[in-house]
């Protein structure tokens, strides 16, 4: 995962009114990189509250990788969100096993399907290459079906 394109999609959702990330991580297996850390949440948690945490949710993002077989009628996985109480967590998948996880305040987001889209849409942009390929849907759907033949 490329951290410095990441670190230009932080720049692009902090000039967007109503944005306020907290914490945006770019992860490639069980590892990640800290691409950005509000203040608040720096404050909030020890470093190694923050590591076990960050850990954590990278571990779960795992579980939610691009090619999905068994949905593959629908595409590849663009994005998972996680609405919690004050915060929505968004993963998006770049590879089997890497990807973004985004988190920024609930309250202060009116259109979050918005900012997803503009995530998606900087994401899936080719000169930015964080799509580790283009993936190939009916290949996807060959898998999809050897999977539910078994």
């Amino acid at each position: 995962m490329d951290t410095d394109v990441a670190a230009e999609l932080v720049e692009l959702l902090r000039d967007r009114d109503g944005v306020d990330l907290r914490v945006v991580l770019a992860y490639e297996g069980d590892d990640y990189e800290t691409v950005f850390v509000h203040d608040e949440v720096a404050e909030q948690f020890t470093d190694e509250q923050f590591d076990e945490l960050a850990k954590r949710f990278v571990l779960k993002s795992l579980d939610d990788w691009v090619e999905q077989p068994e949905f593959a009628t629908y595409g590849h996985l663009d994005v998972v969100t996680r609405w919690f109480h004050e915060i929505v967590v968004v993963q998006v998948p770049v590879g089997e096993w890497s990807g973004v996880l985004l988190s920024f305040e609930r309250a202060d987001v009116e259109d979050v399907g918005g900012v997803i889209e503009e995530i998606l849409d900087y994401v899936d942009e080719p000169d930015h290459g964080l799509r580790e390929e283009e993936f190939d849907e009916e290949a996807v759907a060959e898998v999809a079906e050897e999977h539910f033949d078994d």
